[in-house]
């Protein structure tokens, strides 16, 4: 079966700052909000300021068009989160600074995650209002752990381990996958620190070679792959300032092209499985409980790898696990990293490399009364994607 195909909408907002008129002067933010994919506007999304800042929240009309009127209190030049909100689409939060003395027009996009109606009958409803949930996989022994390493760390600066600081500033990476970070609607999504994550980043120091030893996990048994200097130190060594610059040996059978060809396929063999949960209540849950099963590896990321059937196997067997997280606000999302494993023709499981993570249901405290929401398995080829650097969302 073929690979659903990706698929991505875009929302658009033009936004300008425009000065009331009135005695006292209110600042008034006004814009309309369009589908960039048929340049209609979008009825019914509401806006809101941050903060309690505005009067009221506004709602967009058959034509788009909101008016958002500030309170006195908002000065000229202040910074005033915005945030946008329609079912279907990506929400919009972001501060923006406001003018009724310069009024400046903004220009928004923002990509929303529904798959066109097509695509979207393959999936089953997410009947649940509290929590939505994605799958992510990602590929690539080399190029996955640098995007890993910013969700590894999210948006706590307090966080203390062998990560702390890195971003993907601090080294030389290629433009899709600084891009992808940077835009990504995820990114500020809190990390779920369970075993995997620990497996693949305790006891590492950020580099752009964070993902070696896994690499040379990926490469085992590929002589044209094995070539690679930096998987042996002796080797490195011995070949001088030659191995420095082209990773191979001048006497190798092998041309640095070869051994470079072999390192990219044999490292995109690797895939990593995430979820990604989204608190789609619009308001906080608190006392968050992530119970799950899991096959623990003994000597993970290293040969040999587990057979994929007997995980799943050994899965039915083990005891219900626990994770907590003290709250999780409207609109933020948690990352869960699940599994490190071998891929198939497809992209899914044929063997792991590290422990293994199977999410069974979250139990949470709302508005205060408990729930529980079951997560489900990954639809593999049945799900719907879409396409991000290096991998894609099953939705």
């Amino acid at each position: 079966m073929s690979r659903p195909v990706s698929v991505c909408f875009v929302l658009s907002l033009a936004l300008s700052a425009l000065a009331a008129v009135g005695d006292d002067s209110r600042i008034v933010l006004q814009g309309v909000v369009m589908d960039r994919a048929s340049s209609g506007p979008i009825q019914g999304a509401s806006v809101s300021a941050a903060g309690d800042l505005a009067l009221q929240d506004a709602v967009t009309d058959s034509e788009g068009y909101f008016r958002l009127e500030l309170k006195p209190s908002v000065h000229d030049g202040q910074f005033v989160r915005l945030a946008i909100h329609k079912e279907g689409y990506v929400s919009y939060d972001k501060q923006k600074p406001v003018s009724a003395s310069h009024p400046e027009p903004y220009n928004f996009l923002l990509s929303s995650r529904i798959p066109v109606p097509s695509i979207r009958r393959q999936q089953p409803r997410q009947t649940d209002p509290s929590l939505s949930m994605n799958y992510l996989r990602l590929f690539g022994a080399q190029q996955a752990p640098i995007i890993l390493a910013n969700m590894y760390l999210g948006s706590d600066p307090d966080y203390n381990d062998p990560l702390s600081g890195f971003t993907l500033k601090n080294v030389s990476w290629q433009p899709p996958i600084v891009h992808f970070w940077e835009t990504w609607e995820f990114k500020n999504a809190k990390p779920l620190r369970g075993r995997v994550w620990r497996e693949l980043f305790e006891n590492v120091n950020p580099s752009p070679i964070m993902g070696m030893g896994l690499l040379k996990v990926a490469c085992t048994g590929d002589p044209v792959a094995m070539e690679y200097t930096r998987f042996d130190r002796k080797k490195y060594d011995s070949c001088g300032a030659a191995a420095l610059d082209e990773d191979v040996c001048p006497n190798s059978q092998y041309s640095v092209q070869q051994v470079r060809d072999a390192l990219k396929r044999r490292s995109l063999e690797i895939g990593f499985l995430a979820v990604i949960l989204e608190n789609t209540s619009g308001v906080t849950l608190r006392s968050l409980r992530f119970h799950f099963l899991e096959v623990v590896k003994t000597a993970p990321l290293t040969l040999p790898v587990e057979d994929a059937q007997k995980v799943e196997e050994s899965l039915k067997t083990e005891r219900d696990k626990q994770l907590t997280l003290p709250s999780l606000r409207a609109g933020q999302s948690v990352i869960w990293l699940l599994a490190i494993y071998r891929k198939d023709d497809k992209g899914f499981p044929a063997s792991y490399l590290s422990s293994v993570t199977r999410p069974v249901r979250v139990e949470f405290s709302v508005s205060g009364k408990q729930e529980s929401v079951a997560v489900r398995k990954p639809l593999l080829d049945k799900a719907a994607t879409v396409a991000v650097p290096y991998g894609w969302y099953q939705q």
